[in-house]
């Protein structure tokens, strides 16, 4: 059973600096349940409870890097990862929340080259995003020198991105794939306010997106279903 909570999000530290969302209350009761607010902004997910019998496990975790790894190394440096829409920022700021990690939302780093492009509807290259992954890279070991654990929510569509990723210090990152079908991801899409993806980047990013392969230290999740199941999903997978 999912041990869920009540959340309204302002004020958050985001990688060393404060972002203008609120500030995080958590309240604990026998029966919890999440809400995740932002002003001016129309929840992407809904938290109602799916009927028990939709209620099954949706993920699927490679294990070939994990033998190698401390078990307790696994959860300090995670990188929430898909297309936009997917719901990256939403699950990952629940997840470290629920890890006891700092949340650090790899959009905000973005030069403002790459946001003017995307907002105008403009795919990035391998050359504009590829500082921008470098600068994550050490975001995500700077992170884990002062918080001790961290989840990033970025898109690291390819595999050479996930590379990328991967060439900080210990430990090797573990990347969550949230999956899910192009009609779910528009609707989520369409419903979300003041984000500079336009919607018409989401067939491009679909079309560029390389799926965690089994030789990588990944998890994929479905995201078909509430926040809250989503990241019960995650946490069961990594044995909290």
């Amino acid at each position: 059973m999912f041990d869920a909570i009540d959340i309204s999000v302002s004020n958050i530290r985001i990688a060393g600096r404060w972002s203008q969302t609120g500030s995080l209350q958590i309240t604990a009761g026998a029966n919890r349940r999440l809400r995740l607010w932002h002003r001016s902004h129309a929840p992407i997910f809904q938290t109602t409870r799916l009927p028990r019998h939709a209620r099954q496990p949706r993920s699927t975790y490679n294990q070939c890097k994990l033998p190698a790894m401390n078990q307790s190394d696994v959860a300090k440096k995670i990188v929430v990862m898909g297309v936009t829409g997917s719901g990256k920022t939403t699950v990952g700021a629940l997840l470290a929340g629920r890890l006891g990690a700092r949340f650090v939302d790899g959009d905000d780093f973005h030069p403002e080259a790459n946001v003017t492009k995307m907002a105008q509807g403009t795919p990035l290259t391998d050359q504009d995003r590829l500082p921008w992954l470098d600068r994550l890279v050490d975001v995500m070991d700077d992170t884990i020198a002062d918080a001790g654990s961290v989840v990033l929510a970025c898109s690291a569509l390819k595999r050479m991105y996930r590379d990328r990723l991967s060439a900080g210090g210990a430990p090797a990152p573990l990347f969550i794939h949230l999956s899910g079908t192009r009609d779910l991801i528009h609707r989520r899409m369409t419903a979300r306010r003041e984000h500079f993806m336009p919607v018409a980047l989401l067939d491009s990013q679909i079309a560029t997106l390389e799926t965690v392969r089994p030789d990588e230290n990944g998890l994929t999740v479905d995201i078909e279903g509430s926040t809250d199941e989503i990241v019960h999903r995650v946490l069961t997978d990594l044995g909290h």
